[in-house]
């Protein structure tokens, strides 16, 4: 173990790069950050992880139709956010603003694009105003 059973309890993960603290930390150690470290954790992880994104995942998709990418955008994001459920987690915990922000930078319509996806059937148990409340920078 690299930590003391309650050395855990005094890291100040706000401080660190999270790629670096995660090589630093094993998983034992990780369950017994507290819920506030961990969320730091994973928020700074999130961020990184916005920061340095490049692409969509799909290497068509910037040949997609508008149409073709509503139809993407509402697949994926629903899969993300059921799967945010089935464990138990909260289904808007996927966006942010540093989410939001990188994937506007990839997709200028992107907006649009949720609107759209917003109005669909398979989204209707989605809550709009939770999403934009998700997205707004703090």
């Amino acid at each position: 173990m690299l930590f003391k059973q309650n050395d855990v309890k005094r890291i100040n993960v706000s401080r660190k790069k999270p790629k670096k603290l995660l090589k630093e930390i094993r998983l034992e150690d990780i369950n017994n950050l507290s819920n506030e470290e961990f969320v730091a954790l994973m928020t700074g992880l999130q961020k990184d992880h916005a920061d340095k994104m490049t692409d969509l995942g799909d290497p068509n998709y910037e040949s997609y139709t508008i149409g073709e990418k509503i139809n993407f955008w509402e697949t994926s994001l629903n899969r993300q956010m059921r799967r945010q459920a089935e464990a138990g987690l909260n289904e808007y915990a996927i966006f942010s603003f540093d989410w939001y922000r990188a994937i506007k930078k990839l997709e200028p319509q992107f907006d649009y694009i949720m609107d759209q996806v917003f109005m669909r059937f398979s989204f209707s148990e989605w809550k709009k105003e939770e999403y934009l409340k998700r997205i707004k920078k703090r």
